[in-house]
This record gives C-alpha cells, structure tokens and sequence, in this order.
C-alpha cells in the first residue's frame, strides 16, 4: 500500500495505531480475545471484558480519527507549554512554578524549563528575556489552574455529588473509580454545603503558589494527591488544547484578538419579593450608597449583596452580632426598612430573619404551619405538604432543605464575554456594553479621579460612571433623581453590572494603555481574550489546521487518513 502523507512534510512525529497492509488499513483486535474478563470478580461488573473497551476506544471511521487528531493536539501541546505533572525526572509546569513563586530568586528550574520550551520564551533582540518569560510562565500556569479550579468547581455545584444541596467528595470519588481512574486514598466522607456564589479567583487562582485554593480545599481533601490521573486524563486534555487554540490566535491571528470587543464583567441580578413589593429595590439602594460609594467593594463585593437579598446567614441576621461584616449588615438592612423576626424551629431552637428577604418567606411559611389552628386551613395544609414533601419527611427537615437550597442559589454572574455572550443582561445593559466608548471610558483617568458632589471619587461618562475605582455601566436613559443609575430597574428584575476591563485595539499596540501598567499586561489580557474565542468552531478549525501543517504526519490507519484529507484538504496532495 502507498504510504499517506501530508504535502511538504517529511519527519514523523506520531503514528497512533501502527497496523499492517490490507485494502482498507483499520485499527483491529486480535481474534479470539475478546469476550476475556479484565476482572474475575464478579460477573455483575459491567463493561468487563477487553471487547467493551476496545469498543470504547476504536471505532471505524470519523470517530475514532477525531480521537486520534485530539490526542495528537493534546500532545503537541504539551510539547509547546510543557507538560503540567512532572514525569520521572522531568519537571512539570506545576512544580517548577510553584517552587518558583514561593522563592523567586530560585530562577534555576524555572530558566532551564523555559530553555526547553519555545513558546514560553519572550525574546528581546534575539536574545531570551527571562525575566519577562517568567512571567508568561507563571500567567499560563495560573490560567490553567483556574480553570482546573473551576472545573472541580463545577462538580461540587453537580447535583450528581449532592444530597440536599450538601456536596459529598466520596460521591465523586467513588464514581470516578467506577471509571477506572487511579485515585489516591484521602477524601473528605462528610457533607458540605454549597455556597451558591462561590467564584474562582481568575487572576490568583491559589495561595503564593497557586496550589492551595479555599473554595476547593473545603470541598476536596486533596485534589492534587487524590486525583492527579483524573485530572491529567479528563481533564487537562481540553484545557490544553483550547490553550493551544489561544498561542494560535496570539501568535497568527492577533488581527482577530484586536478587532474583538471583550470585556470582563462581574454583574448581579436580584429579583423583586412578590409580597414586599419594593423591599428589594431599597436594599440595593442602601448597598450601593453604604458599599458601592463608601469604596468597599473590594471588602463586601457582589456576594455579600446576593447573601443580604438570601438572607439565610446567620451571621448577617444577629442583632447582637460584633463583627464588621454583621454590623454593616445590620445597618443596611436597618436602613432599607426590613423587618427583623424571629421563629421556634424544632430541634434547632431560635431562628433569625429579615421577613421581606427570601429566607424570611421560608420562614414565614414555618410560622404558618406551627401557628395552625385548624385542619380545614387550606392554606396551612398546603405550606405543611410543600414541606414535608406530602408527607414523606417532618417538617423541621423540609426547613432545612428549603434553607439549604437557598444558600446554594447563586445570583453574580462573572467572567470574559465577547459580543452577543451577554444575552442574560437586559437590552437596555446589553446593546450599551460593547461600545467602544465603554472601552474609552473604563481606562479615562480624569473620569477615574473627579471628584463627584456625594463625596467619593469618580466622574459620570456617557456610558458609565466611576466609582471609587470601579466603572459601573449605566443605560441610556434614566431619571436625574435617581441616585443611583447604575442600579438598573428591568421589570421586576434588578441589576448592577460592573466592567473590570474593556478591550479595543488600540489598548494591545505598543505604549499602549496596558504596557503601561505592567510587565506583559497587554500579552495577558489578549490571551484572557483569545482563549475566550478557543471554543468558536471557526478559530478551533483554524488552529487545528495550523497545527497539523506544523507537524509531519504518516498515516497507518485509512480511516485516521480520510478523516484528515476531509478535514485538511489543502494540506493534502
């Protein structure tokens, strides 16, 4: 058979299925084997036999060639940025960055790995830079940790791991052994309950070394330790790919990255109480003149409102309560007109509320079933079924899933959106947000400094206004008594949006405004932008394409060749 190669390439860099001569050359499994148990202990064990795996793996066609060009990507790409565990003697991104950011006068490892990877290299008259390379280095590390972070993010908000609304890490482990992976043995046995606006820090995704996050670390005993296998098979493959789709757009395509409007945003969205018709409304109000214009933001940001609207923190609900974090809490709701109460809940004693917050409604309803006085209240009998499930549990436990259910609603909404990735925000925010000018204004330092007749430092744009450092967006048009524009009203939704950054082209030239703020600041932001653009079809075709041409491939397998002469024609003779 005539050997299958791409058009100018000559080396071979991988051959994924090494097979013999035949009309139709196809991965194939040897006769005979394959109804062979991989485990003999039970024959309750599903997909147990090496047919059900093979199947698992190779298949005719487009299937599996799709499988054999992602691996392909996968490994070239680790190639490029280094792979992220350490193997053997050969260390990883993960642990030569790490050491490197505890002592970063402990340059030797660091220098010698970026020595062996181009891509991480910054040159400076033809020479390496490695002061500036390290910090590429350390910001693709710190991108894919956040992304790793908020993958394990992901599965802790899962309903699949839960029981209530409570996240269980044995849940998931046990399940990813029921998948074969190779774990290590520490994990938390116990219930957790989940936060609903729990966020990944995306610019310092863990401790000094970026390898101890909060969030995760309250979830997972040791996600390192445990699931190393898991993570560098399911999870690291995507992430390094769509990293590789980022270098493609950043070192061949940057024209796209200048042309796109993205924008970092970070925006709340609350909904009115049915009952208490304007309550909502008013703690935003007192939010935003006792946070948002006093420049504590930094300190009470987006979750705390989102808490104060939940209301089911007993923290922020005690009246006796000391701390800076309750106190502030008392006085926004104090001057918001809420009404604190109390109630009996069996087994658990005094609970505090806020009656027009929705953990107030919870317990306003609990009221109503404990205060009946009558089997013929209709309304009663219908709070105690909701409860209790019809039945099926008491109501003291129907509380807390109620309660556990509302701590585990989220309302921010945060991260890197391109035009029309905004569709959540209504039209009077969503067709105002991607302006050029929102990009103008957020990096105008006389709009930054002024100084504004309420007391704090900022002035008023024709699409935002700052605050205290932050550029919040406001619509078009609104009322000039309304104190506070950038709380946008929406029907009987609420919201405030805030832009931490707005790209436009002339921002990523040189001198321009992000080389002014830090080293590779404007490299930073644009690769934040092209991996924001990785998951379009167009630009993942695109960089495949470019890839493959960079690699010389032999093809074994005519399945594996016909998928890549159909996907690549141009490379192809």
């Amino acid at each position: 058979m005539t050997k299958k190669h791409l058009m100018a390439f000559g080396a071979l860099v991988c051959s994924m299925t090494m097979l013999a001569s035949c009309d139709k050359i196809e991965a194939d499994l040897p006769s005979g084997i394959g109804n062979d148990k991989i485990l003999n202990i039970s024959d309750d064990i599903d997909a147990n036999t090496i047919q059900d795996i093979y199947d698992a793996l190779i298949t005719s066609g487009n299937t599996n060639s799709e499988k054999v060009l992602n691996n392909i990507l996968y490994l070239y790409a680790k190639s490029t940025f280094g792979s992220f565990f350490s193997e053997g003697e050969t260390k990883g991104l993960k642990d030569v960055v790490a050491t490197y950011l505890v002592s970063t006068s402990n340059t030797a490892e660091i220098d010698s790995f970026i020595d062996a990877h181009k891509a991480l290299q910054v040159k400076k008259d033809g020479k390496i830079d490695y002061a500036s390379s390290r910090v590429r280095v350390t910001n693709i590390y710190k991108d894919i940790l956040f992304r790793i972070y908020n993958t394990f993010l992901g599965y802790v908000t899962n309903s699949t791991y839960q029981e209530r609304n409570q996240f269980n890490e044995e849940k998931f482990y046990d399940a990813q052994l029921k998948n074969y992976y190779t774990l290590g043995e520490e994990y938390f046995e116990n219930y957790i309950q989940v936060e609903g606006d729990m966020a990944i820090n995306e610019e310092n995704p863990g401790e000094v070394d970026g390898l101890n996050n909060a969030i995760i670390n309250k979830y997972f005993k040791n996600i390192w330790g445990t699931y190393q296998e898991y993570i560098e098979l399911n999870i690291l493959p995507d992430i390094y790919r769509n990293e590789l789709t980022t270098e493609y757009m950043y070192t061949q395509n940057d024209a796209q990255i200048n042309l796109t409007a993205a924008r970092e945003v970070e925006y709340i969205n609350l909904s009115a109480n049915a009952q208490y018709t304007d309550a909502v409304l008013k703690l935003m109000r007192q939010y935003c003149a006792q946070v948002i214009e006093k420049g504590k933001m930094s300190e009470y940001g987006f979750d705390f409102l989102s808490a104060l609207y939940k209301g089911a923190d007993k923290e922020l609900n005690d009246l006796a309560g000391t701390s800076e974090r309750s106190k502030l809490a008392k006085a926004i709701y104090a001057a918001a007109g809420w009404t604190h109460a109390s109630i009996n809940v069996a087994g658990r004693g005094t609970v505090n509320y806020y009656k027009e917050s929705s953990f107030g409604t919870n317990c306003e309803k609990y009221n109503t079933i404990i205060n009946q006085t009558s089997r013929d209240d209709s309304n009663a009998n219908s709070v105690y079924s909701d409860f209790t499930n019809s039945g099926a549990y008491s109501k003291e436990t129907g509380f807390m899933i109620k309660e556990n259910t509302l701590i585990a609603e989220g309302h921010t909404t945060r991260g890197w959106y391109t035009a029309g990735g905004l569709g959540s925000l209504p039209s009077s925010l969503n067709t105002r947000i991607f302006k050029a000018a929102v990009a103008n204004e957020v990096d105008d330092t006389e709009l930054i400094k002024k100084e504004n007749p309420k007391g704090y430092k900022g002035g008023n744009g024709t699409y935002g206004r700052y605050i205290e450092g932050n550029y919040f967006l406001t619509p078009a048009k609104y009322s000039e008594v309304n104190n506070f524009p950038y709380l946008v009203e929406d029907g009987t939704n609420y919201y405030i949006v805030l832009v931490k950054e707005a790209t436009k082209s002339a921002k990523f030239q040189e001198n321009g405004v992000y080389d002014t703020r830090s080293l590779l600041e404007g490299e930073r932001i644009a690769r934040k932008v092209a991996y924001s653009l990785s998951s379009i079809d167009t630009w993942k075709n695109d960089a495949k394409t470019y890839y493959v041409q960079q690699m010389a491939m032999m093809y074994h397998d005519d399945y594996v060749y016909e998928y890549f002469k159909s996907q690549f024609p141009d490379l192809f003779d």
